[in-house]
């Protein structure tokens, strides 16, 4: 069995399927010619050379080309030429045929003709038939001129031409008849095979175009079966996928017309689904398999077979199809399988990567929710914190700050401590305004920081100087950067006096604490006091509990 599977399978992968079915039926005819001629020289012109006929009665020259003409079809079949073996095959043939017009006088060797006439008009296109049938018809013409050379009263004895009646018409219709079965159903068989493709590729595009993302491996899986069901017919369908320890899990199964879905705890120990796995690539076991594959079959299942799920070289999963069905699996049912399998390998890892991507934009959303709450509560506290160091910092100076400067050419700056109505206005408002008095143009703008207004800037413009939108919008950049000049300024002030003030604290301590005189040390305190602080009176009180001794007198210092 593995021997004739092995001659009898087309290997070259050909596209079309006209030349796929042609292929097969030429492959077969060569082998046959071949296995046909070896039985006509073993069981024919053997025996009837040991009977002492002559071996020219039934070999001639076109005999021995034959088998050399069935080897050449059959090698170029396998190459893919297959017009070429086509009509090597018929020459071969005709070749054969041809010489046998001439064995003798009787005219039942005329049949033999029809042979290559078939098997040129289901094989050859039309010039290369019209060749053959040239071919056919002039050698009957020169076998018409040639039996005109016989003049003599030829008997004919029935009983002495038995197995030339009985042989040659057998051969000939049978050989036609082979033909004529190969080949006349070619076009029924394609386009029954074309009409199956493209439904086969129809169901794939719908697969492909109702996959959701979104939606569940397990509903998608589900799906998928009921699709293959639908389309190719078979009844029992089992998917398996990869967990994260590399085993396989069985996650959708269809048999009896039910779905059953949901994870399996137990990896899959079927032998065909297990081969696929170890191997990486599609299993077939059916009847035109050898037999360790057909071994692989579970009962009561006739044929099976199990597609691995491959993407970039890494399985993902098998699909195993089974079936009650003797018949083997064609070869459109394979190469859309393959296709489903591979289609469906590509879906769902683009739907694990959608949703990796889901997962990671959720996580990208929460952090960015969290930094901008965090960046908010920032803001408002620095806010919070230019608002109160400005209202310390202006009570420390005991009122607004504010200054002119006069532009007379001296560039005369000069301390303002009243607000002209004009700029409470802006500061209250918190928006550029400008106005024209005078036949002066004044622009007052707003000096804000970190989203708190500190003040306000006025600019007093001649009247014959048209104001522009430029001119506004720098005088705004101005404000802007003077309004962060100052907090920066007035920072630097409140640090340089915080760091004074420690170093006086730190001076004052530290000569206090040489003395060791308690008396000494109350009268140094006060100075130090005095002198840091400034203040025109100190008065310093140690309780009795302290000194554990009757109450110092208070020490005073002015």
């Amino acid at each position: 069995m593995n021997i004739i599977r092995a001659l009898f399978t087309v290997r070259y992968a050909y596209d079309n399927l006209i030349m796929r079915q042609r292929a097969q039926g030429l492959l077969i005819i060569g082998w046959m010619s071949l296995i046909g001629l070896i039985v006509y020289m073993v069981g024919v012109v053997l025996p009837n050379v040991q009977r002492g006929f002559s071996a020219e009665i039934f070999v001639n020259a076109g005999t021995v080309l034959l088998p050399v003409a069935a080897i050449a079809a059959i090698v170029l079949v396998q190459r893919g030429n297959i017009r070429t073996a086509a009509f090597v095959l018929v020459s071969g043939m005709a070749a054969a045929t041809i010489p046998m017009l001439f064995v003798g006088e009787d005219s039942i060797a005329d049949l033999a003709v029809i042979i290559p006439l078939v098997a040129g008009g289901v094989l050859l296109g039309r010039r290369s038939f019209l060749l053959v049938a040239l071919m056919v018809l002039g050698a009957l013409i020169v076998r018409a001129l040639w039996l005109g050379n016989f003049t003599e009263p030829y008997t004919i004895i029935p009983a002495n031409h038995i197995l030339s009646h009985v042989l040659i018409p057998l051969v000939t219709f049978g050989a036609g008849a082979v033909f004529l079965y190969a080949f006349s159903g070619s076009a029924e068989r394609v386009t029954t095979d074309a009409l199956d493709s493209q439904r086969y590729l129809h169901a794939i595009v719908q697969q492909s175009a109702a996959f959701d993302p979104a939606q569940s491996e397990s509903n998608f899986l589900a799906q998928l079966v009921k699709r293959i069901q639908e389309t190719f017919g078979f009844s029992n369908i089992q998917i398996y996928l990869t967990n994260d320890q590399g085993q396989l899990v069985r996650q959708t199964r269809l048999a009896a017309g039910m779905v059953a879905s949901g994870s399996s705890a137990q990896t899959a120990r079927d032998p065909l689904v297990n081969a696929a796995f170890n191997e990486k690539k599609t299993i077939i076991a059916d009847s035109s398999q050898p037999a360790d594959r057909r071994a692989l079959i579970t009962a009561p299942a006739r044929k099976a077979i199990a597609l691995p799920l491959m993407m970039d070289d890494v399985l993902l999963g098998i699909i195993e199809i089974q079936s009650d069905i003797t018949k083997p699996f064609t070869a459109g049912e394979i190469d859309a399988l393959e296709l489903l399998a591979t289609q469906t390998a590509r879906l769902l890892v683009n739907g694990r990567l959608f949703k990796d991507a889901e997962a990671t934009a959720r996580d990208t959303q929460d952090n960015l929710a969290r930094l901008g709450a965090q960046m908010r509560r920032q803001e408002a506290d620095i806010t919070q914190a230019v608002r109160s160091g400005w209202d310390t910092y202006l009570g420390s100076q005991g009122s607004a700050l504010g200054f002119d400067l006069i532009n007379n050419g001296s560039q005369q700056l000069l301390r303002a401590d009243s607000l002209p109505p004009e700029m409470r206005t802006v500061m209250e408002r918190g928006q550029t305004m400008s106005e024209t008095s005078g036949g002066v143009q004044k622009l007052h703008v707003p000096i804000i920081y970190r989203g708190e207004l500190l003040g306000a800037m006025s600019f007093n413009i001649p009247g014959q100087q048209p104001l522009t939108e430029r001119q506004v919008e720098l005088a705004r950049n101005v404000a802007e950067r003077l309004g962060a000049a100052l907090d920066n300024t007035r920072l630097f002030e409140q640090n340089r006096a915080l760091a004074e003030r420690e170093q006086m604290a730190n001076t004052a301590g530290n000569q206090l604490l040489g003395i060791t005189d308690v008396q000494e040390l109350l009268d140094a305190a006060a100075l130090g006091f005095k002198d840091a602080l400034g203040a025109v009176y100190t008065r310093v009180y140690v309780s009795s509990s302290v000194m554990g001794e009757s109450p110092r007198a208070p020490q005073e210092a002015s």
